[in-house]
């Protein structure tokens, strides 16, 4: 039983180092695939908002209808309620969206205004940005 604990803990003690060299080994990588999935999450959760509050107007407006002998409502309701969905999902979404094409353009400008950019900077830039080993 000692052995295997001992080997559990040279175990866990390893991945945490493995973990440690390939976060920075690859840590462009690895921000830009955090970076994209995020992106993705986020057209993902604005379409998701649109069904949820279509289909919470829907409802409610289904249940005003059969209250007040209007039959039909929830179609409307559910019209509605996309639409307003949309537009928070739009400003939700565009407020995160912006902020990460500014860091991308961010990163763009910096590589391509920098006379001699140093290895962090290079990495972002667009090869036709850079030409004579990064002169201008």
């Amino acid at each position: 039983m000692q052995e295997f604990e001992t080997g559990l803990k040279i175990v866990v003690v390893l991945m945490i180092l493995g973990s440690f060299f390939v976060a920075f080994k690859f840590r462009t990588q690895i921000r830009w695939v955090l970076i994209g999935a995020a992106d993705y999450l986020v057209v993902l959760a604005s379409l998701l908002l649109v069904i949820i509050f279509g289909a919470i107007c829907s409802y409610y407006f289904e249940y005003f209808g059969w209250n007040y002998d209007y039959r039909g409502l929830g179609v409307v309701g559910f019209l509605v309620g996309g639409a307003a969905g949309f537009i928070v999902a739009s400003l939700l979404a565009s407020v995160f969206l912006s902020l990460t094409e500014t860091a991308r353009n961010t990163r763009r400008m910096l590589a391509y205004y920098e006379p001699q950019p140093a290895e962090p900077q290079r990495q972002y830039a667009d090869e036709q940005y850079l030409e004579n080993n990064g002169l201008r």
